[in-house]
């Protein structure tokens, strides 16, 4: 009897944490689609530049460590693309670059001059917290859809990543129930969209709208 009372308990736990975390999720939901909005303004203005520069085609050199020289165009050249002149199974490789030994730069981010370029991949310590970094914006991504949380801070670790986030009354127990399995099938939900990742850029004008891309009540970077 008392095992079966606990477990009623723990059932009952478990279907208001549900009930809460849908409610917050949806109240979530329209600025989650103003957010969705403000980036694909933003990168669909930067696509815009990207087809400016392909038509003015000013080329640029790009010397590999081998000292190799690849032809590019500026704006519109990124690493993948170089990678991808060398062979295929690089291209599935890379998952950061490094400019002119020193600047980290995204692999799907055009070129913007000459430079000396590197091409790194999860078997680098530059490409690891690149991929956890990717990886702890999926984390946040399925943290928001299925709890409807304020995320805080996500960095990537030496050894993996996380996000930290704010859940305001409701508690880790609830977390720690049935809600953990749904969790984990958001998160594989997200996956399996196979999303490509997009970087958009913001000029100074635009800084207060771009702002609001990473706004939440309790964000800290």
């Amino acid at each position: 009897m008392a095992a079966t009372a606990v477990e009623g308990a723990a059932d009952g736990l478990a279907a208001l944490a549900v009930d809460a975390h849908r409610a917050a999720a949806a109240s979530h939901a329209q600025f989650y689609a103003r957010r969705i909005e403000l980036f694909e303004r933003f990168h669909a203005r930067q696509q815009a530049a990207v087809e400016a520069a392909r038509q003015a085609a000013v080329p640029i050199k790009i010397v590999l460590p081998d000292g190799s020289v690849k032809e590019g165009i500026k704006g519109v050249t990124t690493p993948l693309d170089v990678a991808a002149q060398i062979s295929k199974a690089l291209a599935k490789k890379v998952a950061v670059a490094k400019l002119d030994g020193a600047k980290a730069w995204d692999a799907f981010r055009p070129l913007e001059s000459d430079c000396a370029l590197q091409l790194l991949s999860f078997a680098d310590a530059e490409g690891r917290e690149t991929f956890w970094h990717s990886s702890a914006h999926v984390l946040g991504e399925a943290l928001e859809l299925e709890f409807g949380v304020d995320l805080t801070i996500g960095p990537a670790l030496e050894e993996g990543f996380y996000y930290d986030c704010y859940m305001g009354e409701r508690v880790s127990g609830g977390f720690l129930l049935s809600p953990a399995l749904q969790y984990a099938q958001r998160f594989r939900g997200v996956l399996s969209l196979s999303l490509s990742l997009s970087r958009a850029r913001a000029q100074p004008a635009h800084a207060a709208r771009a702002s609001l891309l990473m706004d939440s009540p309790k964000r800290q970077s």
